[in-house]
């Protein structure tokens, strides 16, 4: 089953005739801004790895979730286990992606800032830490 990511992607704005550019923004859903907070009270509470795979288990396209399991792999030196949780949340990412931005991206017209609005970092980070795993290959 296609995992729902919680995560969908807009259009801001119509190009500026300026630049052309366009301006797309990531926003979460209710439900996944719950689970946002359910995922933090949990990191407080436990340093138990099993939680977040639970987590994952029953919502496969949890994004944050899968970046932090990305990065406990990583440290206890599980490459493979750390690719595949940092591929899903791309993947997880790219189904949110609105109908627009792969070909805005591909002319380089597509813009995310990354300050403007927390629900961006996921995937700049993402991105970051993909980068770096290509690099150590």
């Amino acid at each position: 089953p296609r995992p729902d990511p919680g995560y969908t992607q807009a259009l801001l704005a119509p190009p500026s005739e300026d630049d052309g550019n366009l301006h797309f923004a990531f926003d979460v859903s209710a439900r996944y801004g719950a689970l946002l907070q359910e995922l933090e009270m949990l990191a407080q509470h436990t340093a138990d790895p099993s939680v977040l795979v639970d987590l994952v288990r029953h919502e496969p396209g949890h994004v944050d979730a899968l970046l932090r399991l990305h990065a406990i792999a990583r440290t206890m030196g599980q490459r493979a286990e750390s690719v595949q949780f940092l591929e899903r949340a791309l993947h997880c990412l790219e189904l949110s992606f609105h109908p627009a931005f792969t070909q805005a991206w591909l002319r380089g017209a597509a813009r995310v800032d990354y300050d403007a609005r927390p629900a961006n970092r996921p995937f700049f980070h993402a991105l970051h830490l993909h980068a770096v795993n290509l690099s150590q290959r």
